[in-house]
């Protein structure tokens, strides 16, 4: 017996999987029964599937990247891909790119944030050993990092080794404040996922970002280099003497950082629209064309991979047979596959439409999380229908073949429940002149676009109250959200704050919706401390505590001032940190509030 037959047979007993050494190159098969649903589920058609399908029926590997290294290390590094394919959710590396080329960036920028986490998750699962540490460094020798977003996923992959790597103290910092996310991501599997869209794509994707302000840069560059480069437009022709010798500059400068692209940015918004967003159509595709650089280091060797039309990375699903033939490596191409994702636009001004458009950029990923858990707590629609009929229009899928076998013919089911879910949201936001201070203002209209967004597309009934001295209904309940989105951008703070106003009026227009509808109300109120006004804390605690009795009520505040709020509303209290995190916290308490609502 060989060296590769010991080691597919030393494999094969570790991880009960057929595994074979080719001179071919990488591959995995899964059962020919089986492909057509792991294909669905890698292209992000379908959840979830048995795990049991998930595993491939074999696994082939490249013997020729083998032959001068220890068996150890062979076994490292093979049983590395293995535990990769066998325990990686595909369905998540599709869904990502959707969510986040709906908000507007490129498909495989998400690719390497979760490529990365993937293999810092194997890496722990083995105690990050040094054949791991080793594997590691190899592929960041190779790939050579230099854009913003790939420093910082190098500088938190190494950060796991306890090792040194220096980088701009900018990206640095984005990546010191989101490490814990990353161990809690680590902590808690099934819902990494949502913890890293949630906690570490924010911050991430403002060094995207950057990456492609940099990328825009050294564009300019190479246009001043006349033929050195790709000449896209006739950008320096329309620059001054002063605005060429400032990029002139930039040609001997070790590090692009933020200062000079703010100078830069400055500098283009001279030049036309239209010459401007060519520019930037080019930088994406090659920053596209970067990041498939670094992420196919983190992919799973086993998949052939290819890069779709918009950048979106595609697994190639094959059988076992197919695979054993010929080992398969990964690739990255374009093909002319149409992708369906797009964005949408609203119809406001031009200004509020972009004001609109960045604050829907910045939630919209975790708007699809929310949209997507909450889905998941209604009925489905085979669950409203029941019973055995002989008309109707709704198939009794599990009844079709006994009776049809019988010759019965009640093969229909009635509606025994209707459509619409009987409960109903009302927000009421503190615009007191505090909430000028510390971005409070833009992280509340964030987080009121953020749960209208989710409610309207769930069909959930909702308004939206404003109060500082006085009481304003900014959305009623009936009202389209679209029909308020103007107003939602022009909340102004101003005035004191009466809270005990706010509340008795609200609970009035909450009372007067439920005996209208027969629906349940849940009370989300937002301030950001103590009222000036009104009732005073005791009396004020004592008129919540009846409230409470026959709404369930939540109040969100932050900070220290979140104290005195906390005084007034009990353990019914959440208070954030940060207010960045606010709009998270408005969404999980809807979440929340209404998985208790379905399971009453």
């Amino acid at each position: 017996m060989n060296k590769f037959d010991q080691l597919d047979s030393i494999l094969e007993r570790e991880y009960d999987i057929e595994v074979k050494h080719s001179q071919e190159g990488w591959g995995c098969g899964y059962d020919p029964k089986y492909v057509s649903m792991v294909d669905m589920w890698a292209k992000g058609e379908i959840e979830d599937i048995p795990q049991i399908i998930r595993i491939p029926a074999g696994v082939v590997y490249n013997a020729s990247e083998f032959l001068r290294v220890s068996q150890e290390q062979a076994l490292s590094d093979i049983g590395h891909e293995i535990r990769y394919i066998i325990s990686t959710n595909l369905f998540n590396f599709r869904n990502g790119q959707r969510e986040v080329f709906r908000a507007g960036y490129d498909p495989t920028s998400f690719v390497c944030l979760y490529a990365v986490f993937e293999n810092i998750r194997l890496d722990k699962e083995v105690g990050f050993g040094a054949f791991d540490r080793k594997r590691f460094n190899e592929r960041l020798n190779r790939i050579k990092p230099k854009y913003p977003h790939h420093l910082y996923l190098a500088y938190i992959y190494k950060s796991f080794y306890q090792e040194q790597f220096d980088i701009p103290n900018d990206i640095k910092k984005h990546a010191n404040d989101t490490r814990n996310s990353f161990d809690e991501a680590l902590k808690d599997i099934p819902e990494a996922y949502n913890i890293l869209m949630e906690s570490v794509w924010p911050r991430y994707r403002q060094l995207v970002e950057l990456s492609q302000d940099i990328r825009l840069i050294e564009l300019i560059l190479k246009e001043l280099d006349k033929h050195s480069g790709r000449i896209t437009t006739d950008i320096v022709g329309k620059l001054n003497t002063e605005q060429i010798s400032f990029f002139e500059s930039l040609k001997k400068a070790n590090l692009i950082d933020k200062v000079i692209v703010d100078k830069s940015k400055a500098i283009l918004k001279q030049i036309p629209d239209w010459m401007v967003a060519y520019a930037r159509q080019i930088v994406r595709m090659e920053m596209i064309e970067q990041d498939a650089i670094f992420f196919r280091e983190f992919l799973p060797k086993v998949l052939e991979a290819e890069i779709e039309h918009r950048g979106f990375l595609s697994f190639i699903i094959k059988p076992w047979e197919e695979s054993m033939a010929s080992g398969s490596s990964s690739k990255s191409g374009r093909s002319d596959s149409k992708n369906n994702d797009g964005n949408g636009s609203s119809s406001l001004g031009k200004d509020q439409s972009k004001a609109y458009n960045e604050i829907r950029n910045s939630i919209i990923v975790v708007s699809e999380i929310l949209k997507r858990n909450i889905s998941k707590l209604f009925p489905t629609e085979d669950s409203l229908f029941e019973g055995k009929y002989y008309t109707g229009k709704h198939i009794n899928k599990t009844a079709l073949a006994t009776e049809i076998a019988s010759k019965s013919g009640r093969i229909f089911q009635r509606r025994i429940a209707g459509n619409e879910i009987p409960v109903f949201f009302s927000f009421l936001l503190d615009i007191s002149s505090s909430m000028r201070k510390e971005d409070k203002l833009i992280n509340a209209i964030k987080s009121l676009i953020l749960i209208s967004e989710v409610l309207s597309d769930l069909k959930l009934d909702f308004s939206i109250s404003l109060f500082n001295e006085e009481y304003f209904i900014l959305k009623d309940y009936k009202t389209p959200y679209k029909q308020v989105i103007a107003n939602i951008l022009n909340i102004l703070p101003q005035k004191s704050t009466n809270l005990g106003l706010a509340i008795e009026e609200e609970r009035r227009h909450i009372d007067d919706f439920q005996r209208k509808t027969h629906k349940r109300g849940v009370f989300v109120l937002f301030s950001d401390g103590e009222p000036t006004k009104g009732m005073k804390k005791e009396e004020l605690s004592s008129y919540v505590n009846l409230i409470k009795l026959e709404i369930p009520i939540v109040a969100i505040s932050v900070g220290k001032a979140g104290e005195s709020i906390k005084e007034v509303f009990g353990k019914n209290t959440l208070i954030v940190n940060s207010i960045n995190s606010l709009p998270v916290a408005f969404g999980r308490i809807v979440q929340q509030q209404l998985n208790k609502f379905m399971k009453r």
